[in-house]
């Protein structure tokens, strides 16, 4: 009997069947400096739709005359946001996938209380929500999500932490009135269509709601009249890691199942859901009864129709990185993606086969060399990547071996499955010289090389105990019990992060030994091996190059695995057991067997030279162009594979 994907089966809601159980909830993506929808909005979630996602979540949208809104934040506060609304309802419905609007009447973000909102404007406010139902109604949505998630006001007004000491603050009952109001305004509004509430499953804030009083909240929502009830995890102000690569995969599905065991209304479970498979076992478990595929969808807007015929491995996986999404949304800028240079471009840029098949040779086969050669094959042209060493991948590879980012190594296994898939010949373990290029006879050559590292004119600094710090990652080097790394930034950090780690025993199978019940926990702990490391950084914080999104879990992790920090810290000498530095005029050292150097990169540009001696047509990408994060170094890449 042929496996059955429960997540690919329909659903009906308030009358309105849905093709699928895959969902993409409402995601900033500040498109708009306007408020109104335009043609990136239009483009972006056509190609959702036309992917196959069953149903769409689009927001939030602020409906509030009284608010302006944040940055990027959609408006329909006003008719005259209509017309642009509905291009965008049309143009999903055309592909056959249905679409909900999540509205909020304010909206705090990240900071402030229900304290905030002034008791003689709720009454407004709450108008304002049945209004913007109706604007939606006219819109042709297919219904209204009421956000009490994040930093919406229904959130602040729902929360325990809620200060208000009115009808709306306090005890339980007057804690919900806003939300109850809410509700039964968004249904005059949107009258017999669908009506979401989006909610924390629980708060994880000190002195927030838990599991208990969600699962209170959920059977009201469904006394009140609620169709769809949409968890989230905590709030933007929690101190836990909700969607970042820190958080396991489904890692709060237990969330949506705390709620689908006290209501008769359809559950949707969120957050690090990125593996079709791996959701398709909670909706057979029974703990829910849709998916939502956020970044999923934003990496592969085709994930469902691919799922659906069978090409699962075709799938662009999302590595939970943040770069292209939340940290730009927390920048206030339009989101891109690392993995797909087009999505969020959509109405930018496009892929056509070339007018002129070429030969292309590529050197280099990290990120950016392995999206060039992606784009130039599925173009047309033919396409030879070499690659020095034994394994493609470059310092994206490398980085899959650090703490909570193994998934990283996804991405790199999904290029060479569509490198081989469109025919791209590829040369590992193969030092690209001139007179090897020139037997090619290649009509473009692109280079790709990458970086190579900048040794700062240290004292002591050619010693044996001395290594690159990349050099741990590749296994070239084994630490002793005291070590030091020069650099704080995104290198030093993470180095220091896999070093505290290197000799500990994984979570599951501390589990999995105490389950068995073999090994106690006393005999465990010996296998806990904590090293001494201690990073110097001459500016005045470490983590500099991090994205804001994930900075904050990894210096949380450094301090709890025990790492010592040292800011404003001029390195003087490296001796044979200690490394002597200055900090503020004051002289100090630190007793070391190991010194590994995380001071920078500069690009290892000078084969590019060479090449344009030789060759008529020659790029140069990546960080061999100019060092930069692995997002910058796809999206050159992919650019480059579309110029030629």
């Amino acid at each position: 009997m042929a496996y059955t994907i429960k997540l690919l089966e329909g659903i009906e809601i308030k009358g309105i069947r849905l093709r699928n159980r895959i969902s993409m909830p409402a995601m900033h993506v500040h498109f708009s400096k306007d408020g109104f929808v335009n043609d990136k909005y239009i483009e972006y979630y056509r190609k959702r739709a036309e992917g196959e996602v069953g149903l769409i979540f689009v927001g939030v949208c602020n409906v509030d005359p009284f608010f302006e809104g944040m940055g990027g934040m959609l408006q329909l506060c006003d008719d005259k946001y209509i017309d642009g609304m509905k291009k965008l309802t049309d143009v999903v419905h055309e592909y056959g996938a249905r679409i909900i609007l999540q509205i909020t009447a304010r909206y705090l973000g990240f900071k402030g209380d229900a304290s905030l909102f002034p008791y003689e404007h709720i009454d407004g406010m709450i108008k304002s929500i049945e209004t913007g139902a109706r604007r939606a109604y006219r819109a042709g949505f297919d219904g209204v999500e009421l956000i009490g998630s994040g930093g919406s006001s229904l959130s602040a007004f729902m929360s325990k932490t809620n200060p208000r000491t009115d009808e709306y603050g306090g005890s339980f009952e007057n804690r919900m009135r806003f939300a109850e109001r809410s509700v039964k305004a968004a249904r005059e509004g949107i009258s017999d269509k669908i009506l979401s509430f989006r909610m924390h499953g629980h708060e994880f804030l000190e002195g927030g709601y838990e599991l208990k009083e969600a699962r209170e909240i959920a059977v009201l929502l469904e006394k009140w009249g609620v169709d769809i009830i949409n968890i989230t995890g905590g709030g933007h102000t929690t101190k836990v890691p909700q969607i970042t690569h820190f958080v396991p995969p489904a890692g709060y599905a237990f969330l949506a199942r705390n709620i689908k065991d006290v209501v008769n209304i359809p559950v949707i479970a969120s957050n690090r859901f990125q593996d079709p498979i791996l959701a398709d076992m909670y909706i057979i478990k029974g703990w829910a009864d849709m998916v939502n595929f956020a970044r999923a969808l934003h990496a592969d807007p085709y994930l469902p129709r691919k799922l659906r015929e069978g090409n699962y491995e075709d799938i662009v996986p999302c590595i939970a990185c943040s770069q292209g999404c939340f940290d730009r949304i927390v920048e206030m800028n339009p989101i891109l993606c690392l993995v797909n240079p087009f999505s969020g471009r959509e109405d930018e840029i496009k892929m056509e086969k070339a007018k002129e098949p070429k030969k292309v040779v590529v050197l280099g086969g990290g990120p950016a060399g392995l999206e060039c050669a992606r784009i130039a094959s599925l173009r047309g042209h033919k396409v030879i990547l070499y690659e020095k060493e034994k394994f493609i991948g470059g310092n994206f590879l490398l980085a899959s071996r650090i703490p909570e980012k193994e998934e990283f190594l996804r991405f790199i296994q999904w290029e060479k499955r569509q490198l081989e898939k469109s025919g791209v010949e590829i040369k590992i373990d193969t030092e690209a010289t001139v007179e090897k290029i020139k037997m090619e006879k290649p009509d473009v050559v692109v280079v790709a090389t990458g970086t190579k590292p900048s040794i700062p004119p240290v004292k002591g600094i050619d010693r044996k105990n001395v290594f690159l710090a990349t050099d741990v990652l590749k296994g070239k080097v084994s630490v002793g019990e005291n070590v030091v790394i020069i650099g704080g930034g995104a290198t030093g950090c993470e180095v220091a992060h896999y070093i505290a780690k290197i000799d500990s025993l994984a979570p599951e199978v501390i589990h999995f030994l105490e389950h068995h019940g073999y090994l106690k926990r006393d005999e465990i702990l010996p296998f806990w091996k904590r090293r001494e490391v201690t990073v110097l950084e001459m500016l005045p914080r470490i983590g500099e190059g991090i994205g804001r999104s994930t900075r904050w879990n990894i210096l949380m992790e450094l301090r709890r695995l025990g790492v010592k920090v040292v800011t404003d810290a001029k390195v003087k000498e490296i001796k044979e057991n200690e490394v002597i530095y200055e900090v503020n005029g004051e002289e100090k050292s630190v007793k070391t067997d190991t010194v590994l150097l995380a001071t920078g990169v500069k690009p290892n540009s000078e084969i590019y030279e060479v090449m344009k001696k030789n060759f008529k047509e020659v790029y140069l990408i990546g960080d061999a162009k100019k060092p930069g994060d692995a997002m910058n170094a796809v999206h050159e890449g992919a650019e480059a594979g579309l110029k030629i």
